[in-house]
């Protein structure tokens, strides 16, 4: 442990990003790569469109040969045949002839450009053309989308719809991936049940395990286990054991302050864990606690709903971003005017719940550790340094985006 001291959460934070590693690669086929990030770069492997092809339905044929054609003086092309998406090439057009053509359909040679049909007569063994086209009018090339061999996507950056969709074009049929971080979480406390059951006097519902369920979910994670151990050092000593089997991180919830039940601490040091640090200079999650146990990061977060969730945010998504290779921005700081007051001022740093939309920012409408209610609809962390406050409407603030 690194002696009694209380860093700073950015201090913190790198300290915890000192000893996070990748997560292992896996080939995946394209249609389940949904959310993973990219651990090689992405290449092409033909031309999109690898023919040419027309842009609409109408006829191809030498655009020089339209020239004075007009609705007085149509000039009249051969048909040679018709051709429809997906079709064979068709032979090399002679002078005088058209190709009827739809929509992606491959333009014989011959052809250097397609007239829409609506200035045609639509004719079927000879077609009036009552308009000219211009070399390449209505013909897409070759690799117009790309070329063979173009790098689509680098290592690191997310998969998304669109880059499934270039890919499929381009012959792809899997990615080099990050397989998804596993995470492991272990609510703690006697007086916690799981939703849907009969409360019992003195009891909560699980509230934690749903929020951070669903969060590391967003965050691109596999969550591999779930316990809630109660307040049994020895039940929570087990859970830790098991939880290392499956996991790539483990998080905690309660227990890590210095209350008669907060037996974290003394669970990670009779499991002989690592603790790189106790305790944080930040409101609220002062309490925060990061361990190794076999090499497996443990982060220990406050039991208060809000303490760990804010915390949860700060630390978890840039540990996530590291073990995937992600180089998309997290937690990323932006400034804003207040549109709203708030009268404390700061002893030392603390992140409040806040609302980020067109360079304004607002305060949640509750700031209590307890409250859960107040984070629906919050998409930012309001950052106040120690020395500032009371803030005013018009002040400017930073925060940092959550989402």
């Amino acid at each position: 442990m690194t002696g009694n001291r209380r860093y700073s959460v950015h201090e913190a934070g790198k300290m915890i990003l000192d000893t996070i590693r990748e997560v292992p690669e896996q080939e995946i086929p394209i249609r389940d790569s949904l959310g993973y990030v990219l651990s090689r770069n992405v290449y092409t492997r033909i031309a999109q469109p690898p023919f040419p092809r027309s842009a609409m339905d109408g006829y191809a044929l030498k655009a020089e040969e339209t020239r004075g054609a007009g609705q007085e003086t149509p000039v009249y092309f051969k048909v040679a045949g018709c051709q429809f998406a997906g079709d064979p090439y068709f032979r090399k057009l002679l002078p005088g002839e058209a190709l009827r053509i739809m929509t992606g359909a491959a333009i014989p040679e011959g052809a250097d450009a397609v007239i829409r049909q609506e200035d045609t007569d639509c004719g079927e063994d000879r077609v009036a053309v009552y308009a000219q086209v211009e070399n390449l009018q209505n013909y897409c090339e070759i690799g117009e989308d790309f070329p063979e061999g173009l790098c689509l996507a680098e290592e690191g950056e997310l998969v998304d719809a669109f880059l499934i969709s270039a890919a499929a074009a381009g012959g792809i049929s899997s990615f080099m991936v990050r397989r998804k971080p596993k995470a492991a979480l272990l609510t703690t406390g006697d007086e916690i049940q799981t939703p849907g059951t009969r409360l019992e006097e003195g009891k909560i519902y699980n509230s934690q395990e749903a929020l951070f369920t669903a969060r590391l979910r967003q965050l691109g994670c596999e969550v591999s286990f779930i316990s809630s151990p109660g307040d049994s050092v020895e039940k929570i000593m087990e859970a830790m054991k098991e939880a290392s089997r499956c996991s790539d991180l483990i998080i905690t919830t309660g227990g890590v302050s210095v209350g008669l039940k907060d037996c974290i601490p003394e669970v990670m040091e009779r499991l002989e864990a690592e603790i790189i640090f106790h305790g944080i200079s930040v409101k609220p999650g002062m309490p925060t606690m990061f361990s190794l146990y076999r090499d497996i990061p443990v982060l220990s977060l406050s039991g208060n709903p809000y303490s760990a969730s804010a915390i949860f945010e700060l630390l978890v998504q840039p540990i996530v971003r590291k073990m995937t290779g992600n180089r998309r921005q997290v937690l990323k700081k932006v400034t804003g005017i207040s549109g709203d007051t708030f009268e404390k001022k700061q002893k030392i740093t603390r992140f409040l719940r806040g609302y980020y939309e067109d360079g304004k920012i607002s305060f949640g409408k509750g700031q209590r550790n307890g409250q859960t209610r107040a984070g629906i609809g919050c998409n930012c962390l309001i950052c106040l340094e120690p020395g500032q406050g009371p803030v005013k409407i018009g002040d400017e603030l930073t925060a940092y985006l959550i989402y």
